[in-house]
């Protein structure tokens, strides 16, 4: 059964559609939530561009303040931090949604109802998910299984990998540690990290003696970020304002860029920090924004009420992506194929010119997007929420 939902392009104007309406259909123990759309109006309601439920509180304006507002929740206890809706329980199908632009996707069955927050792989038979409650999944074609892994009571945030026996996962446990674990291509193994209170929020490299953890402390703010050399994770001080750093991505070890929470882009150059190496258009108002580098000097970042702005050679310029949901991740294959993830069920998709988002594609939050290929994405985000597109 086909399901098509609303889809909107960056180029139109906007359509006055939006709220859902979710039906239930039970059996077997296995639930398909489908999404119908009812018209609404057009202006922006708080409903519609409302941040998820703890990741994005404002900054207090005492930045050395001993736990922020937003800090508080996020290193409660993985064990509570991530208490599923009762509909999302073993659910094996939803869908699958269709639409010509964004792709048809289908809801997969996961082993867990913890939030599940990245998603990266290495083909259509080796993808990873890492999320609360110490998950990490592992796909190798068939079905998603639980992997055993030595760091108990953790919410992993970031997971990301250079080779099939290459593999990084960061998050914080009950305390607001830093954990890292590396997967070796037989095991996870915990690997010592810098005894710092500090939230990860994104792990990315370049090559295995390259490898960077982009986060923030957990008591204050500042410069500091931490980068693998191939032996040891070590600190590392940017140069920039005291600040949270939101993600990272790049196309070499002397082009990466860092999105930070003081509006500002830092730029490595493969010696050292420029800083800022630009300045965003707009203010970042939310602690969940994306960025992915497309090519030399070249990235976009996700923003609020469905922003997306691409960065090119000193020069910005700003889209709508036919959304006007906060838009939390964004991940792409080359310029031709660009996908970004984010609240009520959002997935949007570009072909490098212009974009185009459904809505709803599942009543939950999505959190991390990657592809093998412009038929094979993966989408994870809360309550074991775990979407595949399919030709």
């Amino acid at each position: 059964m086909v399901f098509v939902r609303r889809a909107t392009q960056a180029h139109r104007p906007s359509a006055s559609l939006g709220a859902a309406i979710v039906l239930s259909l039970c059996a077997a123990r296995c639930t398909i939530d489908v999404a119908l759309v009812r018209e609404r109006g057009d202006s922006t309601t708080a409903h519609d561009v409302a941040p998820p439920r703890d990741e994005d509180a404002a900054p207090p304006r005492d930045e050395d303040a001993a736990v922020d507002a937003y800090d508080a929740h996020e290193f409660d206890s993985p064990e509570e931090d991530a208490s599923a809706p009762a509909d999302s329980g073993d659910a094996s199908a939803d869908g699958p949604t269709s639409d010509a632009a964004v792709g048809a996707w289908q809801r997969v069955l996961a082993p867990t109802l913890s939030d599940l927050r990245s998603v990266w792989g290495f083909g259509s038979r080796d993808v990873w998910i890492v999320g609360d409650r110490s998950t990490i999944l592992r796909w190798t074609g068939t079905v998603w299984a639980p992997v055993a892994n030595p760091a108990s009571n953790t919410s992993f945030r970031s997971v990301w990998g250079i080779a099939p026996n290459d593999v990084w996962a960061a998050g914080y446990d009950t305390f607001g540690t830093l954990v890292i674990v590396h997967y070796d291509g037989r095991s996870w193994a915990r690997v010592p990290a810098p005894p710092v209170r500090y939230l990860p929020r994104a792990v990315f490299g370049t090559s295995s003696a390259d490898v960077w953890i982009v986060g923030g402390r957990v008591e204050y703010s500042d410069d500091i970020l931490f980068r693998w050399n191939g032996t040891r994770w070590n600190s590392v001080r940017t140069g920039g304002t005291r600040t949270r750093y939101l993600d990272i991505g790049g196309t070499s070890p002397n082009d990466l860029w860092i999105v930070s929470l003081d509006d500002t882009m830092l730029r490595w150059n493969g010696l050292s920090f420029i800083a800022p190496a630009a300045t965003l258009p707009v203010a970042v108002v939310t602690f969940e924004i994306g960025l992915w580098a497309s090519g030399v000097d070249e990235f976009w970042v996700t923003g609020d009420a469905g922003t997306i702005h691409r960065y090119e050679r000193g020069s910005w310029s700003s889209m709508n992506a036919g959304t006007r949901n906060l838009l939390r991740s964004i991940w792409g294959l080359d310029r031709s194929n660009l996908w970004a993830v984010g609240t009520r069920g959002t997935i949007a998709r570009s072909n490098g010119t212009s974009w185009t988002a459904v809505e709803d594609v599942t009543p939950r939050t999505l959190y991390g997007v990657w592809a093998a290929s412009p038929d094979d994405a993966w989408v994870v985000g809360e309550g074991g929420t775990i979407l595949h597109s399919i030709p």
